[in-house]
């Protein structure tokens, strides 16, 4: 993104914000001040409506996935940007979930890591077709509705905390689980 953010910097209309308290933070604010990348604002975590303006001004948003933690965590800014209906640019493994459901359901691209000139090129789409990147903003908060609402996730977890403790219970029935006295009696 860095890289992009350096090639696209004579571009006044294209500005780039990292949000946050990731461990690259320090990295990325040397690579700014290092690059005089003036179109690069590098800020602390923002909450609420700070957030929400933010986000509000945002042409689209960009969730990234280091290589190799596909399938170990969810960046939970995904479902966010759903929410605020934002396109995402999904920079990571290409057959990663968040990858794989930017493209399947048409709310973004998916780059994948060090490929700048795909992150460019998605960048531009979204800068020369407002049209577009509206519709698939509007996409990406009818998925947010459609799988990721509160009321649905609440009933997932649920489902998934029932089914654990049934497995528990039957497992106890079964004789599986042993939940007896072990302490040394004489």
């Amino acid at each position: 993104m860095l890289a992009a953010a350096k090639a696209m910097a004579s571009d006044e209309n294209i500005c780039f914000d990292f949000v946050g308290h990731g461990n690259k933070k320090e990295s990325v604010e040397q690579y700014v001040a290092e690059h005089h990348l003036s179109q690069v604002s590098v800020r602390g975590y923002l909450t609420g409506k700070k957030l929400r303006l933010k986000l509000q001004e945002s042409s689209c948003c960009v969730v990234s996935l280091t290589e190799g933690l596909k399938g170990l965590c969810a960046p939970s800014k995904y479902y966010t940007y759903l929410y605020m209906g934002k396109p995402i640019i999904s920079v990571g493994e290409k057959d990663s979930f968040f990858s794989r459901e930017v493209e399947a359901e048409g709310i973004g691209f998916a780059v994948a890591v060090g490929d700048v000139s795909a992150f460019q090129a998605a960048v531009r789409f979204f800068q020369t077709h407002p049209d577009r990147t509206a519709a698939m903003g509007k996409r990406a908060r009818a998925l947010y509705e459609r799988k990721y609402r509160y009321e649905l996730a609440m009933a997932r977890y649920q489902e998934a905390v029932d089914g654990l403790l049934s497995k528990g219970a039957q497992g106890r029935n079964e004789g599986k689980i042993d939940h007896g006295d072990h302490s040394d009696k004489e």
